[in-house]
């Protein structure tokens, strides 16, 4: 995914979107670092997994990807351990809003889920464009979910 990822594109939408500062930084340090190890890490990592699993005639692409080739995208909710801790009523409800903007952000930009592990989320892009607009999406979806009100209290959940 990295061999075919747009900087240049990425870069546009990125200063097209809205977002708060935090996150328009965070997303300007993914792409810098994208951008640094792309003549790394593609040839190997692609190499690798090609001799590992190489093409055959059962292969089945994931629904709505029509090519063997995929971004991946990984999420996970920071400090999930702690905030489950110190308020699990609003862990299990906040959990709820969270899935749910996953969820509709995934559809509304061509997404597959692979597959979730507690809050963690994997999920498959047939363009590494759609990847990139999915994650600003959600970032943004995200700091303006209805967050139930015991979890805006904690120190990590507060709003920006």
């Amino acid at each position: 995914a990295l061999s075919h990822f747009d900087l240049i594109q990425a870069e546009a939408i990125l200063s097209t979107a809205s977002l708060p500062a935090p996150l328009d930084t965070a997303f300007h340090n993914i792409l810098r670092n994208l951008e640094m190890y792309r003549p790394y890490l593609p040839d190997a990592l692609f190499a690798q997994l090609h001799s590992n699993y190489t093409s055959s005639a059962t292969e089945v692409a994931a629904p709505g990807l029509t090519t063997n080739q995929a971004a991946l995208v990984f999420t996970d909710i920071q400090g999930s351990t702690a905030t489950w801790e110190a308020c699990p009523e609003g862990m299990s409800e906040g959990l709820k809003v969270h899935n749910e903007v996953m969820r509709e952000c995934l559809a509304e930009h061509g997404g597959y889920e692979v597959k979730t592990i507690g809050d963690a989320f994997m999920v498959a892009f047939e363009k590494s464009l759609q990847a990139v607009q999915f994650g600003l999406a959600v970032q943004e979806q995200l700091v303006y979910a209805p967050w139930p009100a015991g979890l805006l209290k904690l120190e990590p959940c507060k709003r920006m």
